[in-house]
């Protein structure tokens, strides 16, 4: 099975230096060790080194997708590329014959080149799963387990923190995605505020600081706090009988409700996060299974972030889902009093 990771990155990549394709490929080859594994990557030491990690010959190294598919049809990519080569990744993996596609979050940059992608995808019948991996996690399924059985009460809110100076296209998407799915539903409004002065990150436009409300059908909400550093729980989930809390590196979830304090610890007897998601890609291509992360499910965290910089962008509520195609922040940008600055 020949899987090909399209943007390998730097091994030792921070915030900006984008490491995901490493994370890729060692999922993959722990899902599944008869993976031959490929590297894409346009950069000579990002692909030499990738290369020498994996322990990859010349001919598994590829400077291009154009080089790629003129010596090889991967069974699967996995596009790790900065979000705006997303959409034209995709479309290309579908049109060369790929079986099964995992684009890491966010999708895209605006709704147009997510419904292209998901055209795409079914005109030449392949799979596309969005990197949303903690829907596989056992800390988050039991969170909605939990939810599911009244841990909290009624009208529960769930409220994400992201601090480090993220935006909400680069990391809260996640929690956009986690809060639909925990809740098993879409919200019907989005409002929000950011603080804007036109910076840029992975050459898309990004906002310094935001606070996005959330509402789903009256009886479920969401609160995501995103760029100022965070004194309190990564995600927090209240009710109407009490409270769960979860720090993501220490694997617990703290519940405190009307039974009193107990700290639940996930039993861990399968595969998680990506190599549970890559399981599940392949599950779908060889017996049309359904997916956790298919992108027809997995597409709302993207559009919810864009519905967010619309509100904000208008100081409107926006009701969801989106009816725009264009990228909210790329047109703020663009009326920009200020000269813009630039993270990358």
């Amino acid at each position: 099975m020949f899987v090909a990771i399209i943007g390998c990155g730097q091994r030792n990549g921070g915030k900006e230096r984008h490491a995901i394709g490493y994370a890729h490929a060692h999922s993959w080859l722990a899902a599944r060790p008869d993976v031959t594994l490929i590297g894409v990557d346009i950069s000579p030491d990002n692909l030499r080194t990738f290369g020498d990690t994996f322990k990859l010959p010349s001919n598994q190294l590829f400077a291009s997708t154009a080089e790629l598919y003129a010596a090889v049809t991967p069974d699967y990519v996995s596009i790790c590329t900065w979000p705006i080569l997303h959409s034209a990744l995709t479309i290309e993996a579908a049109e060369n014959g790929v079986k099964g596609i995992v684009c890491e979050k966010p999708i895209a940059l605006n709704a147009a080149e997510i419904k292209a992608m998901q055209e795409a995808c079914e005109a030449h019948n392949v799979k596309l799963a969005i990197g949303h991996q903690r829907r596989h996690d056992s800390l988050f399924l039991t969170l909605r387990q939990l939810l599911q059985e009244g841990a909290v009460g009624e009208h529960p809110v769930f409220e994400s923190r992201v601090g480090d100076g993220w935006d909400i296209m680069s990391w809260t998407v996640h929690w956009f995605d986690m809060a639909n799915y925990l809740f098993g539903k879409l919200p019907e409004r989005i409002m929000a505020g950011v603080d804007f002065t036109g910076a840029t990150r992975y050459r898309q436009t990004v906002e310094n600081g935001s606070i996005v409300f959330a509402e789903y059908n009256g009886t479920e909400q969401a609160i995501f706090i995103t760029g100022p550093d965070r004194y309190h729980p990564m995600v927090t989930v209240r009710g109407s009988r009490g409270i769960m809390t979860i720090e993501e590196h220490l694997g617990t979830i703290e519940v405190i409700n009307h039974e009193g304090h107990r700290t639940v610890t996930p039993v861990h007897d399968k595969p998680e996060s990506y190599q549970a998601l890559f399981l599940e890609l392949v599950a779908a291509v060889e017996q049309n299974t359904p997916m956790l992360c298919d992108i027809k499910e997995t597409a709302h965290g993207t559009l919810m972030a864009l519905a967010a910089q619309e509100a904000a962008r208008t100081m409107r509520a926006v009701a969801y889902p989106v009816d725009f195609d264009y990228s909210p922040l790329e047109l703020a940008r663009q009326h920009l009093p200020i000269q813009p600055e630039s993270q990358v």
